[in-house]
């Protein structure tokens, strides 16, 4: 398998593999790249017409069950378009780096071993409201534009 540097990853792209996971349409093989040009040095890799026809689908299949990207104000956000109270769980963490007792969250009152919680990696860092800096991201400007409209429309001036 290829590794791809973080910065060389786009929301678009990790959305896309959210979206994968979170929906249940992971892909079941690894994808072999190969060159674009055969005969050509430093060839960009792609994948083969077969895979990409078999990734596609599972996107497709992915984004008809979930919505996956930036809101209005950077904040990455899934919404679920089958139910209104999701039960989507998801994980992003790097298995090579990170032990399994990292993610021991201990024991209830019970004794009952916890199985969830948050744990900051060594991969991903989200930041509320600061991950991405949008212009006046408290200004939406869809209702502006609306509210606007409707004082013309109605004749109010200021």
């Amino acid at each position: 398998s290829t590794k791809t540097d973080n910065i060389d990853i786009t929301y678009k792209q990790l959305s896309d593999v959210i979206a994968l996971f979170a929906s249940d349409n992971v892909p079941t093989k690894s994808y072999e790249l190969q060159d674009k040009y055969p005969n050509q040095a430093n060839s960009p890799k792609i994948l083969s017409d077969d895979d990409n026809k078999e990734y596609q689908q599972l996107l497709q299949n992915a984004k008809n069950t979930l919505k996956v990207g930036l809101n209005d104000e950077g904040k990455l956000q899934i919404i679920d378009k089958a139910s209104t109270n999701t039960p989507i769980d998801i994980a992003i963490y790097d298995k090579n780096a990170m032990s399994e007792n990292e993610f021991d969250f201990g024991t209830d009152a019970d004794g009952n071993k916890i199985s969830t919680g948050v744990k900051k990696g060594n991969i991903f860092n989200f930041n509320t409201n600061s991950s991405l800096i949008v212009d006046e991201n408290h200004v939406d400007i869809i209702k502006d534009l609306q509210t606007m409209i409707d004082a013309v429309r109605n004749g109010n001036y200021r």
